[in-house]
């Protein structure tokens, strides 16, 4: 919702964050009130975020294909399923696959972030003294400056740490 996300007015103003958010909680609303079923409504306003999602990844798709966008480095996820061949039927995706598996690492991508973090947070309240370690070392590396990868990944050896699980 409009009220949890750090730029509250982009989820006001940008058409496929707000079809992200209505397509994540119009099937979760509709269990809690209608019993698995949606009004006519909320069933409109739900294909309308699904057509945005949908236009949305075609945009990102073509722009890929007409070289408007390049993934940097070593081919990205979008690169891969562009140019790889099945090797049953010889060919390579179908757009339209490619477009429904976009959205779904999205969508997927947006709910394991969020277990993630609530699970990280309980874990940090059960466990303070990692939780001060944790302040301590971002205060002493970050202090009043902007957090990114390079001193959360390399000067911060603790908090990467608190990312893995104990197999890793």
């Amino acid at each position: 919702s409009s009220d949890l996300t750090e730029y509250p007015e982009r989820m006001k103003s940008e058409k496929f964050l707000v079809a992200l958010d209505v397509a994540m909680r119009s099937r979760e609303n509709a269990q809690k009130i209608f019993n698995g079923r949606l009004d006519r409504k909320m069933y409109k306003k739900r294909m309308e975020a699904y057509k945005t999602l949908h236009d949305s990844a075609m945009e990102v798709i073509n722009d890929r294909l007409n070289g408007k966008t390049k993934s940097e480095g070593d081919p990205d996820l979008l690169d891969r399923m562009l140019s790889t061949i099945d090797e049953e039927t010889t060919e390579k995706m179908d757009i339209e696959l490619i477009r429904n598996h976009l959205i779904m690492f999205l969508l997927v991508g947006h709910d394991s972030t969020s277990s993630l973090l609530t699970s990280l947070i309980y874990v940090l309240t059960q466990h303070p003294e990692v939780e001060d370690r944790i302040r301590e070392e971002i205060d002493t590396v970050i202090g009043d400056g902007v957090p990114n990868m390079e001193n959360i990944k390399i000067k911060c050896p603790l908090c990467p740490e608190c990312l893995q699980g104990p197999d890793d």
